[in-house]
Protein backbone atom coordinates (compact mmCIF):
# COMPACT_ATOMS: atom_id res chain seq x y z
CA UNK A 1 0.00 0.00 0.00
CA UNK A 2 1.26 3.15 -0.63
CA UNK A 3 0.37 6.64 1.09
CA UNK A 4 1.36 9.80 0.33
CA UNK A 5 1.69 12.13 3.54
CA UNK A 6 -0.32 15.44 3.57
CA UNK A 7 0.41 18.01 1.43
CA UNK A 8 2.56 15.66 -0.78
CA UNK A 9 1.85 15.62 -4.69
CA UNK A 10 2.01 12.18 -6.58
CA UNK A 11 4.56 12.55 -9.18
CA UNK A 12 3.91 9.98 -12.60
CA UNK A 13 7.34 11.56 -14.19
CA UNK A 14 9.89 9.36 -11.62
CA UNK A 15 7.23 6.14 -11.19
CA UNK A 16 9.63 3.10 -10.78
CA UNK A 17 12.95 5.02 -11.30
CA UNK A 18 13.21 4.24 -7.05
CA UNK A 19 12.47 0.45 -7.69
CA UNK A 20 16.05 -0.74 -7.36
CA UNK A 21 15.86 0.51 -4.00
CA UNK A 22 13.55 -2.59 -2.66
CA UNK A 23 16.89 -5.18 -3.74
CA UNK A 24 18.60 -3.91 -0.32
CA UNK A 25 19.25 -6.91 1.65
CA UNK A 26 19.31 -5.73 5.73
CA UNK A 27 15.16 -4.39 5.48
CA UNK A 28 14.56 -8.10 4.12
CA UNK A 29 16.05 -9.42 6.87
CA UNK A 30 14.96 -7.83 9.40
CA UNK A 31 11.38 -8.07 8.02
CA UNK A 32 12.17 -11.80 8.40
CA UNK A 33 12.99 -11.85 11.32
CA UNK A 34 10.16 -9.34 12.43
CA UNK A 35 7.75 -11.99 10.15
CA UNK A 36 8.60 -14.80 12.06
CA UNK A 37 7.28 -13.24 15.52
CA UNK A 38 3.80 -12.50 13.60
CA UNK A 39 4.83 -8.72 13.56
CA UNK A 40 3.37 -6.25 11.23
CA UNK A 41 6.08 -4.14 9.33
CA UNK A 42 5.65 -1.48 7.76
CA UNK A 43 8.52 0.02 5.05
CA UNK A 44 9.35 3.94 4.73
CA UNK A 45 10.77 4.68 1.54
CA UNK A 46 12.45 7.69 -0.02
CA UNK A 47 11.56 7.59 -3.51
CA UNK A 48 12.13 11.06 -4.69
CA UNK A 49 14.48 14.10 -3.35
CA UNK A 50 13.75 17.62 -4.32
CA UNK A 51 15.97 20.00 -3.23
CA UNK A 52 18.46 19.30 0.16
CA UNK A 53 18.01 15.89 1.96
CA UNK A 54 19.64 14.41 4.79
CA UNK A 55 19.29 10.93 2.40
CA UNK A 56 19.16 9.55 -0.83
CA UNK A 57 16.10 8.75 -2.63
CA UNK A 58 16.04 4.51 -1.86
CA UNK A 59 17.01 5.60 1.99
CA UNK A 60 14.15 3.21 4.25
CA UNK A 61 13.46 2.57 7.42
CA UNK A 62 11.17 -0.32 8.84
CA UNK A 63 8.49 0.24 11.77
CA UNK A 64 7.25 -2.75 14.03
CA UNK A 65 5.75 -3.21 16.92
CA UNK A 66 9.41 -3.34 17.98
CA UNK A 67 10.52 -0.30 17.12
CA UNK A 68 11.74 1.43 13.93
CA UNK A 69 14.80 0.10 12.20
CA UNK A 70 17.18 2.15 10.58
CA UNK A 71 16.67 6.07 9.30
CA UNK A 72 15.13 8.24 6.43
CA UNK A 73 17.48 10.96 7.87
CA UNK A 74 15.51 12.31 11.06
CA UNK A 75 13.84 15.33 11.90
CA UNK A 76 10.39 16.42 11.01
CA UNK A 77 9.65 14.71 7.46
CA UNK A 78 10.51 11.43 9.48
CA UNK A 79 8.24 11.97 12.10
CA UNK A 80 5.62 12.40 9.67
CA UNK A 81 6.41 9.18 8.24
CA UNK A 82 6.42 7.52 11.09
CA UNK A 83 3.00 8.59 12.58
CA UNK A 84 1.69 7.74 8.98
CA UNK A 85 3.75 4.04 9.19
CA UNK A 86 2.15 3.83 12.65
CA UNK A 87 -1.44 4.15 11.24
CA UNK A 88 -1.06 1.63 8.53
CA UNK A 89 0.89 -0.96 11.20
CA UNK A 90 -2.07 -0.69 13.70
CA UNK A 91 -4.90 -0.74 10.77
CA UNK A 92 -2.88 -4.37 9.76
CA UNK A 93 -3.22 -5.69 12.96
CA UNK A 94 -7.46 -4.99 13.13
Amino acid sequence: MTRLLEGAKRDTESRGRWLGALRGSWPLAVCRLLEARESPVVRVLVAEVRGSSPREPGACMLLSRAGSHGTIGGGNLEWQAMQAAESLRLAATE
